[in-house]
């Protein structure tokens, strides 16, 4: 029959390269960065203390508890003189793991900034530093930062190759 034509075969389309997930890798930087700015503001504030603070000998005023989810954390408010004379109270900036030192009309050692008085901290929490949270901030800030990284310049896999045969050769 003239006239029937048989279409070309279908050429395999070309598939567009797999676009890489960006707003996973945002997320995930964005995170590192909230995480790296939560763990440097606890150090960059002992730090700020260590080198600008002022040392004063505080009375214990009291012991304010702070109750969630069933766990206690105690703030020691201090009464102190600062250097220019002014007698305040103000509540630590840190928690304090335990009260014993801290019972009430006890003298303590603070260390205070004397800019913003109400950011005051006894003296053996500035000596002993930010402690382990920046430490795990910083890990979690790192574990972001290299799956993000890794979301953006992982290759996407090559796909194997279609098989043109259908089933076992038949001979016939």
């Amino acid at each position: 029959m003239s006239g029937s034509a048989v279409p070309p075969s279908a050429q395999p389309s070309a598939q567009p390269a797999p676009k890489r997930p960006i707003l996973l890798a945002v997320i995930f930087l964005a995170a590192g960065v909230g995480l790296a700015v939560l763990a440097w503001l606890p150090v960059a504030e002992v730090r700020h203390l260590a080198a600008n603070g002022v040392r004063a000998e505080a009375r214990v005023y009291s012991v304010e508890e702070h109750r969630r989810r069933g766990v206690s954390t105690y703030y020691p408010i201090f009464v102190f003189r600062t250097a220019d004379g002014r007698v305040t109270r103000e509540r630590s900036a840190v928690s304090v793991s335990s009260l014993e030192p801290y019972r009430s009309g006890r003298t303590v050692e603070v260390v205070y900034d004397p800019a913003d008085t109400s950011t005051v901290r006894p003296a053996e929490a500035v000596a002993e530093g930010p402690g382990a949270l920046p430490w795990i901030f910083g890990g979690f800030a790192l574990a972001a930062f290299a799956l993000g990284a890794l979301v953006l310049f992982k290759r996407p896999a090559a796909k194997a190759p279609a098989s043109t045969t259908g089933g076992a050769s038949r001979a016939g």
